[in-house]
């Protein structure tokens, strides 16, 4: 069954190695907990953007999902300006996952872009990425994690 969800956080501060391209935090669906599973990733980067990646087969490298085009390959959509604290928000309806931001100034939630998962059972949660096996850190300070899981049968509702 394909259950949808909402799942939201507020970035309090996102520190680290921001030299390393790979060093992201945010808010993620994944098909497995395995390594190179099918994702989506709503993330702040280290220079304050944010965007919406996607890895829509498994094994591919994050790295080289962005080689070609990033706005068509890699990362999907790129937030205007910087982000510096505020709300993200990743929302599942069928097989579309959307991500919106909401900065911590401003009243309104921005949508940032959209794609398509090919996968019915999955695992969300909050990730941070440095992309680097040689012990890069970073640190992610975050609060009011919330989640929403509805589901087609509204029996399953009731849990």
């Amino acid at each position: 069954e394909e259950d949808d969800f909402l799942l939201s956080i507020f970035i309090e501060s996102f520190e680290g190695d921001f030299d390393r391209v790979g060093m992201k935090a945010g808010l993620m669906i994944r098909e497995t907990l395995e390594t190179g599973s099918r994702q989506a990733f709503l993330f702040v980067g280290g220079s304050g953007q944010i965007g919406l990646l996607m890895r829509d087969s498994t094994g591919q490298l994050a790295n080289e999902h962005q080689q070609d085009n990033i706005f068509e390959r890699g990362v999907v959509s790129l937030y205007p300006k910087e982000f510096q604290r505020g709300e993200l928000r990743l929302k599942k309806i069928g097989s579309t996952v959307i991500g919106y931001v909401k900065d911590a100034t401003q009243n309104e939630w921005t949508s940032i872009s959209s794609v398509q998962v090919g996968f019915e059972s999955f695992y969300v949660g909050v990730a941070l990425s440095t992309q680097s096996n040689v012990g890069d850190l970073g640190r992610l300070e975050f609060s009011n994690l919330n989640a929403l899981t509805w589901f087609k049968n509204p029996s399953n509702n009731i849990r």
